[in-house]
């Protein structure tokens, strides 16, 4: 039997078990090949102006897959953000920013530079640019999987 499943924003794993090596084999492959088509829809398609708009294109630089490799009855294949856009998170998940009150702070907002004593607090909302990528590439990597599976079987 072989399951898919979803961890977080990041991670398809292929659940096998005792499955010979050449459908491992063949999965693997396949699943390499879904996550860099999951990268490069995430790059094109959420994060080139759709859901978040670029300003210096870190976020969509990024954004990275990993093969997928064997982790005992499961193959798992990652398409994730790298350190240097730390602030995807916050896109992906939503984050309440707190007031602040304290020495004079300055920022821009606006196109102006403002000081003040006191900032209110807001919430940003979730955009999730990376789950909802990876959940509009759900079917189609479900149905490859099961596709590349029956290719290695008669191989």
């Amino acid at each position: 039997m072989i399951g898919v499943s979803e961890t977080g924003s990041e991670s398809v794993i292929v659940h096998l078990g005792a499955i010979p090596d050449n459908v491992r084999g063949s999965v693997r492959s396949k699943l390499s090949a879904l996550a860099i088509e999951t990268q490069n829809h995430i790059q094109r398609d959420k994060l080139s102006g759709q859901v978040l708009k670029v300003r210096t294109g870190t976020a969509r630089r990024s954004v990275h897959a990993t093969p997928a490799q064997d982790e005992g009855d499961m193959i798992v294949a990652k398409v994730a953000s790298g350190r240097e856009a730390w602030y995807l998170a916050v896109h992906e998940y939503g984050a309440h920013i707190p007031p602040v009150e304290g020495k004079l702070m300055v920022f821009e907002s606006g196109g102006e530079t403002v000081f003040t004593r006191r900032r209110r607090g807001f919430d940003l909302p979730a955009r999730a640019p990376m789950r909802t990528g990876l959940s509009e590439m759900r079917s189609r990597i479900v149905s490859e999987v099961a596709s590349a599976a029956k290719e290695g079987a008669h191989a």
